[in-house]
């Protein structure tokens, strides 16, 4: 079997999971091609059967003559050179005669579509989160996404909430497939909480960018209720790996709630240190919650990778992150912005670290079961199988 990818951009770091999603598939026995609009990361993420398809100049005589036609009610501005990057996946789509399309985003797949149903191949529109929430609020969007899921043979969402956001998008319900981003679990080896703690000081550890949705404001502020609640005797530190552009108003929150002593902000760190961190910590926690613009995070790889490490983690009932987290039996879910409930949980955690190996083995259970890559690459394949 022969599948195409198509993603506006292969591969910026914060886009593991499709390009392990991709490896794994080819390591599986699938003959994969990539057709992106810019190739990034070639040294961290090689892969040999990449085709870029650059966009078309803006002063292209095909995209002026678009653009021309938008004050008379033909066309958009931002679409203008949707033609000319048509035609050039159409040229790739023949030359690689694949027998699936597999489009990564609802962009992707609007942008796709129609070359798919030309073509008569197959197409597979996955759907990861933002293109679910922030880009639906968009009309722009909402009128585009109904065309392309018609055209589409499969729709996948990568939790059961954007299962549900792709029907109310218009997308048949029949078509819709819930697919967990699965993560390679020999880079995170099973190490229970309990045998890193010194009896004296709780590590808590949050991974990702400083970003509104993953909220690191409120995490902080929840961490300073735990600090207050938690029993003398007990320590309390977080460590914050990632960057972004909330980083200076963490630093300054960090600042102002007086506990800089018991706050690491690391900054960006490699992935192929992550597995190093989880190992080190105690309690994984992340508030994530709906940004302003409407984006929410997706199913997030980090919940499953502290999952599959052992960690008992602190959340909030969001989007994807239900699936990965069973509440009260894998770690607790508080409600988006309760950064005193968050700080409750995990003072009730620091205070009872006996608890830390059941939520952790279970945790780590749930991930062989549902998200491990090899399963979950395997179940894509056959689903793909069934449609060509």
């Amino acid at each position: 079997m022969r599948v195409l990818h198509f993603t506006k951009s292969f591969s910026p770091l914060s886009e593991t999971f499709i390009y392990d999603y991709i490896t794994e598939l080819e390591r599986q026995g699938v003959d994969n091609h990539v057709v992106t609009l810019r190739r990034k990361n070639p040294e961290e993420r090689p892969f040999p059967k990449v085709n870029v398809v650059e966009s078309p100049s803006r002063w292209h005589p095909l995209r002026l003559w678009h653009r021309a036609l938008v004050p008379f009610g033909i066309g958009r501005a931002r679409t203008s050179d949707w033609p000319q990057i048509r035609d050039r996946l159409k040229n790739v789509v023949k030359r690689v005669s694949p027998d699936a399309i597999h489009a990564h985003f609802g962009p992707a797949g609007v942008l796709m579509a129609p070359v798919a149903e030309r073509l008569n191949v197959p197409l597979v529109i996955t759907m990861y989160g933002y293109d679910v929430s922030r880009l639906a609020q968009e009309t722009f969007w909402k009128r585009k996404y109904p065309l392309a899921f018609a055209r589409a043979s499969l729709l996948i969402g990568i939790s059961n909430h954007i299962c549900e956001q792709i029907e109310i998008l218009g997308g048949d319900s029949d078509k819709i497939s819930r697919w967990h981003l699965g993560i390679d679990l020999d880079q995170f080896e099973y190490y229970p909480a309990d045998k890193s703690f010194d009896g004296k000081t709780v590590d808590c550890l949050h991974v990702g960018r400083l970003v509104e949705k993953k909220s690191p404001i409120d995490l902080v502020r929840a961490f300073g209720y735990a600090l207050d609640e938690t029993s003398d005797g007990i320590g309390l530190e977080l460590t914050i790996a990632g960057d972004g552009p909330l980083r200076s108003n963490l630093e300054k929150e960090v600042q102002n709630l007086g506990i800089r002593e018991s706050v690491s902000i690391l900054g960006t760190v490699p992935h192929s240190q992550v597995s190093e961190l989880m190992t080190q910590a105690n309690i994984y926690t992340q508030h994530c919650k709906t940004a302003s613009n409407g984006d929410q995070e997706g199913q997030g790889v980090t919940f499953v990778e502290a999952a599959a490490s052992g960690l008992p983690i602190v959340a909030t009932h969001h989007n994807g992150l239900t699936d990965v987290i069973l509440d009260g039996e894998t770690g607790y879910l508080v409600e988006e912005g309760d950064a005193e409930a968050m700080g409750e949980k995990i003072s009730w955690l620091a205070e009872n670290p006996k608890w830390w190996r059941r939520l952790g083995t279970a945790g780590r259970k749930h991930m062989e079961k549902s998200f491990n890559l090899k399963k979950q690459v395997n179940k894509m394949k056959e689903m793909i199988s069934h449609i060509v």
